[in-house]
């Protein structure tokens, strides 16, 4: 397949911007009991490099609603006003394409707890990290 076929399908029509701030708690430890609420576990597995031009990751998400597999990939972009602003392309996978490279033991993870206390605001506790 040709990337100009890609861009003729419908669902790149969509806008896939993000706009993103990070935030490091002053005062952890008042967050530490959103973790008794309804969280999603999430796995993270990076098969791109810190230099890379682009960033590649799988992930898989478990929570009340259920277990997705999904595959992203995101451009550097840039910091304007204090926000990242970038373009990323997400996408479901298979269980067993997740699987495949998060279990090869070959690639960087991350394991977290992710809160959302409200729209557009999420908190995650990245295990190994005291600071959420």
């Amino acid at each position: 397949m040709t990337v100009n076929h890609f861009i003729e399908q419908k669902e790149f029509e969509q806008d896939y911007s993000e706009r993103e701030q990070k935030f490091t708690a002053s005062n952890p430890e008042l967050l530490t009991p959103l973790l008794g609420s309804p969280v999603e576990s999430i796995h993270q597995v990076y098969l791109s490099s810190p230099t890379d031009e682009y960033s590649l990751r799988l992930r898989r998400s478990e929570s009340e609603h259920g277990v997705i597999y999904s595959a992203a990939l995101k451009t550097r972009g840039e910091v304007q006003n204090i926000t990242l602003e970038r373009t990323e392309i997400e996408t479901e996978i298979s269980e067993a394409t997740f699987l495949h490279y998060g279990e090869s033991g070959h690639y960087p993870e991350v394991y977290k707890q992710r809160y959302s206390p409200a729209d557009g605001v999420t908190i995650d506790f990245v295990e190994g990290y005291d600071m959420p």
